[in-house]
């Protein structure tokens, strides 16, 4: 009886282990160098989100003749997404991760995000939950910041 206890707890341990991810959005949208498209997801989508979740977005191609690639995550405002830099890309990526900082929660759950940037396809946007735990409670910062020198 005991080894079938244990055998039960061990797995329950590992399927709360196991991080959810939620599907935002599917599909193919091509967001050109023009800057001309974009992807927008509505508040409602976030209503679960918490700190130290993952927001990753993956990506299916990037243009060759693009002169600078790039992520960009925009408030419902055209903002900025506190503590979302733009992610460089390069031919090999396929997905960026970004990390909800408090920061960044609230504009996602009052309004929602933009998918911007340029020379690139989006495929999904998945937010994952649980990866956050234990290696985050204590920070002061969780986030993504572009260093354009190394004066910064």
């Amino acid at each position: 009886m005991k080894q079938i206890f244990t055998s039960v707890l061990a797995l329950l341990s590992a399927t709360i282990a196991v991080a959810q991810t939620a599907n935002l959005w599917q599909g193919s949208e091509v967001l050109p160098d023009d800057w001309s498209n974009y992807v927008q997801l509505d508040a409602s989508k976030f209503v679960n989100a918490r700190v130290a979740d993952q927001l990753v977005i993956s990506i299916s191609d990037v243009s060759a003749t693009s002169s600078y690639p790039q992520v960009q995550l925009d408030d419902s405002s055209w903002q900025r997404l506190p503590g979302a830099g733009n992610a460089s890309l390069t031919e090999e990526t396929t997905s960026v991760t970004y990390y909800i900082t408090a920061d960044m929660l609230l504009p996602l759950q009052a309004g929602g995000m933009l998918v911007r940037g340029c020379g690139y396809t989006l495929a999904s946007i998945d937010l994952v939950a649980g990866n956050g735990g234990a290696r985050y409670e204590n920070s002061v910062w969780i986030g993504n910041m572009v260093f354009s020198n190394w004066e910064g």
